[in-house]
């Protein structure tokens, strides 16, 4: 009887079938018999040697209270976390001290990670990495520092040879405006 059955509507009960769904719910959501679904799911096993296996995967993620997006999502950072020599442990421990670090600071999570951004781009601007970004920060002020009081030096300069030249602002300003 399965073999009459038009394409969409195999393919809709394979799905719901995959998704996890008993029989007879899938007859009455795609208003077939329950023979019906039966036939088609048979006609599908012989084409698939994982058919059975998906479905019986789908039943537990639903029997967890889990969809499929989620199962998903949790596949893809496992292997992420596989993938960079990381474990789960690792991972909650990391997650648990931002938590306190953020509750500590009264700051949202999503601020802290949205900081880290912003730090790992202004290093990659610099081209510094995050852990010599201190000590570039560093450098840098005291560079800074150097330049001000380097300033400071060439002002106190310039008014002792005005005084010594008994020359104000008043009359080089005159002097410019003249074009001599």
């Amino acid at each position: 009887m399965g073999s009459k059955t038009h394409p969409s509507i195999k393919k809709e009960v394979i799905r719901l079938w995959l998704k996890g769904l008993p029989r007879d719910q899938i007859a009455n959501e795609v208003d077939i018999g329950a023979g019906t679904v039966s036939s088609i799911v048979k006609e599908c096993r012989p084409n698939d040697p994982d058919f059975d296996l998906l479905r019986e995967v789908a039943v537990i993620i639903k029997n967890e209270g889990m969809n499929l997006n989620l199962a998903a999502s949790s596949i893809r950072l496992k292997r992420i976390l596989e993938d960079n020599g990381l474990n789960e442990e690792q991972i909650e421990s990391f997650i648990e001290k931002i938590e306190i670090h953020c509750f500590k600071r009264s700051l949202d999570v999503n601020e802290f990670i949205n900081l880290i951004f912003k730090i790992s781009i202004i290093s990659n601007n610099l081209d510094v990495s995050i852990d010599n970004l201190p000590e570039y920060v560093l450098q840098k002020k005291e560079e800074l520092y150097g330049i001000i009081e380097k300033v400071s030096d060439l002002e106190s300069e310039k008014d002792d040879l005005l005084k010594e030249k008994e020359v104000t602002m008043d009359i080089l300003s005159d002097y410019e405006k003249k074009g001599l």
